[in-house]
């Protein structure tokens, strides 16, 4: 098991179709479509962990081993989930009218059954503004919600005003050379180990190796190794011709093909590098553009307790306030598509 960082809103932060009268008790969001939705202007998200088996919080129903769980107690509204008893899962999402559209992923605790418990929580897949109504257009059941593991191996070059650098070798204060702001100072890096052993417990943290040239243009220049749901940049002609972008964030492990993007399954042991700027970028890393560490919407995921609390205590409220992409980012499945 690992345990993930994750942010939500409560569905009472919600009002109208994806309020908590709504889908306290709902199983399938098909008849939220066509309904507004609001968020609360004194909502404020709240952040806990998850321990889980698998990649991405899941519908019960997708389940192949143990479902997911709250790793601590959590209190909603007034009411405390023990941790390691209280299961959570994904029960369904509904999607926004908004440009760019934003993913509703419904939260669910209950025992572990399917549909057991209630929707309590709104996990939200990218900016929401407060008090802006929007109209639901879609729905899907039996949906996954990835945790994002945002890093670089070590031994990446890192593009700063000194020339490439080992990204084990960054401190804050160092100046990264960024694609939009220019150089840029890091204010926090941190650092996690993986051993083969924790590698076997879970698999899906093994790292994406993308061999040099496999995303065009001769990028990376030699092999770029990062985390799963690391997003790297796609700037050619299928940015416009499948999204209508010049340019788009796709994860890692959407883009392997068994030829020239792999699951490095090779590997011992993995010292994941995280970097964070005050503002999400995009960074030359090996030569590719690849994002920093993003905090906003998406959650704190992967970082331990100590790191969450040194970047809070250090940078108060940058928590909440970094939360618009360097880029458009795609979803796993829209990434997919890049295969195509």
């Amino acid at each position: 098991m690992a345990d993930y960082w994750v942010k939500a809103y409560t569905v009472s932060d919600f009002f109208g179709a994806a309020g908590a009268e709504s889908v306290a008790n709902a199983v399938a969001g098909d008849e939220f479509v066509g309904g507004q939705t609001y968020l609360s202007p004194d909502a404020v998200p709240i952040r806990f962990q998850i321990s889980d088996d698998d990649d991405s919080l899941k519908d019960t129903w997708n389940e192949t081993d143990a479902p997911a769980s709250l790793t601590d107690d959590l209190t909603i509204d007034g009411v405390t989930y023990p941790g390691g008893t209280s299961n959570i899962e994904c029960e369904f999402s509904v999607t926004t009218d908004s440009s760019p559209p934003v993913t509703l992923y419904i939260g669910r605790i209950g025992t572990g059954e399917a549909n057991s418990g209630t929707n309590l929580l709104v996990f939200v897949s990218g900016e929401i503004e407060p008090g802006t109504t929007f109209t639901l257009v879609s729905t899907a059941d039996h949906v996954s919600m990835p945790y994002d593991t945002v890093c670089f191996a070590a031994g990446t070059m890192i593009d700063t005003i000194h020339g490439p650098t080992p990204v084990e070798h960054l401190c804050p204060g160092d100046k990264v050379l960024t694609r939009d702001s220019g150089a840029q100072r890091i204010i926090w890096v941190g650092q996690q180990r993986l051993s083969a052993r924790d590698l076997a417990r879970a698999p899906h943290l093994a790292p994406i190796r993308i061999r040099a040239g496999a995303l065009g243009g001769g990028m990376p220049c030699t092999d770029l190794v990062v985390s799963p749901q690391h997003r790297v940049l796609i700037d050619d002609w299928r940015a416009e011709h499948y999204f209508g972008e010049t340019s788009i964030l796709a994860p890692a492990k959407a883009l392997c093909n068994d030829q020239n993007v792999t699951i490095d399954l090779a590997t011992h042991d993995v010292t994941y590098c995280h970097i964070l700027l005050e503002h999400h970028e995009l960074i030359r890393a090996n030569g590719q553009w690849a994002e920093t560490l993003m905090l906003g919407p998406q959650a704190i995921k992967t970082l331990g307790k100590d790191q969450v609390a040194e970047i809070e205590c250090i940078f108060p409220g940058l928590m909440f306030d970094q939360c618009l992409p360097a880029s458009p980012v795609l979803s796993a499945s829209e990434a997919a598509i890049l295969q195509s």
